[in-house]
């Protein structure tokens, strides 16, 4: 039986009167072959006269009704925290999680400037909304030992990551295929001991840095970035002995 692709089949949009491949056309489950009897172009112009629609629609109702919006904000709100809303909201995180890490992080680089000067103006506005913020963030670094280290580990993979151009998108232990509590149960053998290259400093939470043995300057790939987080890749050594190091692998 011969095979077939989407660019071999060919399908009649009904709008353009055009019979175009199949790839131009979106999957849709209440058709009966599966795609939309619209292409992607005519589907396209109809989501955006229809944003038109929605615009003009609720402009008018803002105008009759000022009140209106905040009765469908507070409905919106009942409806999120329902038990039905909350199962809703978690099965579209799971499912749409990884595409909408990958376009924020697009648009982030894309309005890099912008998003800075925003952030910026925000933060003048709400000075001591996000000085709490900040306060709060240390002293959960400073009392949650297994927060603390997950949290170091968090940085280096995004920054490993970042330098090769690479977008972020699943979080960082489900990359790394361990979890936090495992992280600290690797690392916990180097508190209360000496350091392991100097020998002269008693290591704790406060005066130690996370050290990969092999640098993660040598990354070059996500696979390298990965690896070089894994576990036996990791110890906890005094600050100075870091510093000294460097990006060198001894």
């Amino acid at each position: 039986m011969p095979e077939h692709s989407c660019d071999t089949i060919q399908r009649f949009c009904r709008l353009c009167e055009r019979v175009l491949p199949l790839v131009d056309f979106c999957k849709s489950r209440n058709s009966k072959f599966g795609y939309a009897y619209r292409c992607r172009e005519c589907q396209r112009e109809l989501n955006v006269k229809y944003k038109e629609r929605r615009k003009k629609y609720y402009a008018k109702r803002r105008a009759e009704d000022p009140g209106y919006l905040r009765i469908i904000k507070k409905a919106r709100v009942k409806y999120n925290r329902s038990e039905k809303g909350k199962e809703a909201s978690k099965r579209n995180h799971k499912k749409f999680r990884t595409k909408e890490l990958v376009d924020d992080r697009k648009y982030y680089h894309k309005n890099r400037k912008k998003r800075i000067m925003v952030a910026n103006e925000w933060r003048l506005n709400n000075i001591e909304r996000a000085r709490k913020h900040t306060a709060t963030s240390l002293a959960k670094r400073k009392n949650n030992i297994i927060y603390n280290l997950a949290d170091r580990i968090r940085q280096s993979l995004r920054r490993c990551l970042i330098k090769n151009g690479i977008c972020k998108t699943n979080k960082t232990f489900e990359l790394l295929g361990y979890t936090s509590q495992e992280l600290f149960n690797h690392l916990k053998k180097f508190l209360e001991n000496q350091c392991v290259v100097c020998q002269a400093v008693k290591i704790n939470i406060s005066n130690c840095h996370t050290d990969h043995i092999i640098p993660c300057k040598t990354a070059k790939n996500k696979s390298d970035a990965i690896k070089l987080n894994q576990l036996s890749n990791l110890r906890l050594i005094c600050a100075n002995c870091n510093l000294r190091k460097g990006a060198k692998y001894e």
